[in-house]
């Protein structure tokens, strides 16, 4: 089996190789061959101190033998405001299975004054409680669900 391998370096690139290849091993073939076009290499770019705007901390003296640790606190990037989050849509039936365990353990008023606590405006303009979960507004799904949760119910 035989490879054959072409790499282009700087000629300083090339001379750096050959004094590493000087001792190759016994049962392998190297032949380094620069060629005419060097390959321009940029240096990296230099790091920047950062400067901390805060006085370090200053260790009290210890008085056993073990090794003191400070922490600095290292500047921070300013905090970015997070997305905001959707709020899940709930359907009715699911408002109903979860209310059913809360019924079944006896706690049905609990959940009838979470219930009658919401509002809403009927065809005729009144503002009414809310008697069933059949006709609160689609709007106050979350907020009831939130109420299953505060009960004890799983939503």
């Amino acid at each position: 089996m035989s490879i054959t391998m072409t790499i282009e370096v700087s000629p300083e690139q090339a001379v750096l190789i050959a004094d590493i290849l000087k001792e190759p091993a016994a049962d392998a073939q190297t032949t380094v061959q620069p060629t005419a076009a060097p390959v321009p290499v940029t240096p990296p770019p230099a790091a920047v101190p950062v400067q901390n705007t805060q006085p370090l901390p200053v260790a009290a003296p210890a008085q056993n033998s073990a090794p003191a640790y400070t922490h600095v606190q290292q500047p921070t990037a300013p905090a970015t405001t997070a997305p905001p989050t959707a709020v899940k849509k709930y359907t009715s039936d699911e408002l109903s299975i979860a209310s059913r365990p809360l019924v079944e353990a006896g706690r049905q008023q609990e959940l009838l004054d979470l219930l009658h606590s919401f509002t809403f405006t009927d065809p005729n303009g009144v503002t009414r409680n809310v008697q069933n979960i059949r006709e609160m507004p689609k709007e106050l799904y979350p907020a009831f669900a939130n109420g299953i949760r505060q009960l004890g119910g799983r939503i």
